[in-house]
């Protein structure tokens, strides 16, 4: 007859699992599988998630308990928690639950980021969006520094700049990286004659 000689065993450990932070709840993330030598009902497992970190009021995941599946409980955000740490438990079901085996396995849940976030600009503030430029500013003069932030990670995050309206004459260049507005044609001077006719000078003469 058999007997629950054998421990069971993970094929790895720790696990490394990946999930998008756009996974709906409710989603099958992976499967958690650990494998028992014993006959029976010795090889029979079940499935526990024992502690989760961070740890918060709600867990963020479930472990079906006969299947392994791990599925998501709540909405993940990547820019709040990059990163879970499970602590699962594989318990083999001998009819005798004082020689029932237990193992754990260590998973880390990494959340991936997705581009999820529209850039904000904070320079200039909406109080402050009017630039005035001297019309003897010369060509390559600064005129104003734009900057933009976005929460998304990596490339997710990167921002270019770029003048989209209101340039059609090319008078100003804005360096795509770093934002600064430079101009790039000289500023259109209207000059306005008020001189006047010899006559009119000699009318007001007069006048006095």
């Amino acid at each position: 007859a058999d007997w629950n000689d054998n421990e069971l065993v993970w094929e790895i450990d720790p696990i490394s699992i990946e999930s998008p932070e756009d996974m709906p709840v409710g989603a099958f993330i992976d499967n958690f599988t650990a494998t028992d030598a014993d006959a029976g009902s010795y090889s029979e497992i079940q499935y526990k998630l024992v502690k989760q970190v961070p740890s918060d009021e709600h867990e963020a995941f479930a472990v079906d308990p006969l299947t392994g599946a791990l599925t998501l409980l709540t909405s993940l955000d990547y820019e709040e928690l990059s990163e879970y740490i499970l602590i699962v438990a594989a318990t083999d079901q001998s009819s005798n639950a004082s020689v029932r085996l237990t193992t754990s396995v260590t998973a880390r849940i990494s959340i991936i980021d997705i581009n999820d976030h529209t850039p904000v600009f904070v320079q200039p503030t909406i109080k402050d969006t009017v630039v005035y430029l001297s019309d003897s500013a010369t060509i390559g003069q600064l005129v104003t520094h734009v900057i933009a932030v976005d929460k998304d990670n990596g490339d997710n995050g990167l921002i270019a700049y770029n003048i989209i309206s209101g340039n059609e004459d090319g008078r100003f260049n804005i360096d795509s990286e770093n934002g600064f507005i430079e101009l790039a044609k000289p500023l259109i001077r209207k000059i306005e004659s008020h001189s006047k006719t010899a006559n009119n000078q000699n009318s007001v003469s007069s006048l006095i």
